[in-house]
């Protein structure tokens, strides 16, 4: 998969990964062996990382503008369906990069 940007709308709801992906790019597959997730230069606020309760104060990773986390499969693959993405401020903007094997 190319890289895609994707969305987060409203400030404090989680939107699950997959789907926004999905939405832009419908045949994409959910299982990646490295997944890269950048919140963007010109947010104005920080962009939540989790699983599905993911919030402001329940999370795996905070990403202020431009920070990024990194995520790699030893075995079986990363599934994109259990990440989750929160933002602190409406319309903040999220690179992805899943790379397949």
């Amino acid at each position: 998969m190319n890289g895609t940007t994707v969305t987060l709308t409203t400030s404090g709801t989680a939107y699950n990964l997959f789907t926004l992906v999905k939405a832009i790019q419908a045949g994409v597959s959910p299982s990646c062996c490295q997944l890269t997730i950048t919140a963007d230069s010109g947010n104005g606020g920080n962009v939540y990382v989790g699983d599905s309760t993911v919030s402001t104060s329940i999370f795996g990773a905070r990403l202020p503008a431009n920070g990024s986390a990194n995520f790699t499969a030893s075995f079986n693959g990363i599934g994109m369906e259990a990440f989750y993405l929160a933002g602190d401020a409406s319309s903040q903007k999220v690179d992805i990069i899943a790379n397949r094997i």
